[in-house]
């Protein structure tokens, strides 16, 4: 009977595991836990683009990292953020004064739709100046 198998495969040889062990050593796994329709998903996502799951989650994690660097380096109010002195509770006096200068640097247009952005304004500047341009926006978008 083993005389009509079809394929003589026999595995790795030595020197096919040590080019793969080679290969391999650049390598880290990282586990993530997931159910399993969303494993199927992913998989499935992944077959449609060409691709096999681990590519797709490294292009998901790239691409990601690249969204939130340049959505930090758009932020006026994160690189604000950098200059303030970092303290847990703020009392009205310990907040950056709101200049001009500083009210071109703010996207009025994003600041309604996007909480992070308006939790660095109130790090950087307080309640008080987000709330004015808050409702700076409300009013541009009722006349826009």
């Amino acid at each position: 009977m083993s005389e009509n198998k079809k394929t003589k495969y026999r595995g790795f040889t030595p020197a096919q595991a040590e080019a793969h062990k080679r290969y391999m050593k650049d390598f880290v796994e990282i586990k993530v836990r997931m159910k399993a329709d969303k494993r199927t998903l992913i998989q499935e996502h992944a077959a449609n683009m060409g691709e096999s799951a681990t590519a797709f989650i490294n292009r998901a994690i790239d691409e990601a990292i690249e969204h939130d660097t340049q959505k930090q380096e758009e932020s006026p109010a994160l690189e604000l953020k950098s200059e303030a002195p970092h303290t847990s509770q703020k009392k009205p006096g310990q907040f950056k004064p709101f200049t001009e200068s500083d009210a071109k640097k703010i996207d009025i247009t994003r600041l309604p739709k996007d909480i992070r952005y308006q939790m660095d304004i109130i790090e950087v500047y307080g309640r008080d100046v987000l709330a004015s341009l808050l409702d700076k926006a409300r009013k541009e978008n009722k006349e826009g």
